[in-house]
């Protein structure tokens, strides 16, 4: 069930063939099977040990696409935990990002300073909540990106 919402995530290129009902579908499926579970913001794995077979079952490619198309729909939330989200997963698909100009295709800044703002609203967000070795993390990300 997963692998097919992932499969047409992947293989849309055009948005007008996009069917978010038959993705919303696969999704509900997943949750009547127990495979994830329904959040307000989302959907989140149920178990761990499920998130891993998923990602144990994909090539590399692939798992850092996903976190790339994540990334990039949390990054269009105002909710400031989906912002930091996105930073996590922009910083897993950066082997896809740094070969692209842009993040966000509003934004006329480029990739490395675009992500590298990014992680410093993570780190700001980390520290707010007193997780300061996340923060420290998210700070040492946005560094090696301005380094780059």
């Amino acid at each position: 069930v997963l692998v097919n919402v992932i499969a047409q995530l992947l293989t849309e290129n055009d948005d007008s063939n996009f069917s978010i009902d038959s993705i919303k579908m696969q999704l509900e499926n997943a949750v009547d099977q127990r495979f994830l579970e329904s959040l307000d913001e989302g959907y989140q794995f149920s178990h761990d040990k499920i998130q891993a077979v998923f990602q144990f079952l994909m090539e590399k490619e692939e798992q850092e696409q996903i976190h790339l198309v994540i990334g990039r729909t949390l990054l269009s939330s105002p909710n400031e935990n989906s912002k930091y989200q996105a930073a996590v997963h922009l910083n897993r698909a950066w082997n896809i990002l740094k070969y692209e100009d842009k993040i966000t295709y509003s934004n006329s800044l480029n990739c490395h300073i675009e992500l590298a703002m990014i992680n410093l609203e993570a780190s700001k967000y980390c520290e707010e909540r007193s997780a300061f070795s996340d923060s420290i993390s998210f700070l040492q990300k946005g560094l090696e990106l301005l380094d780059d």
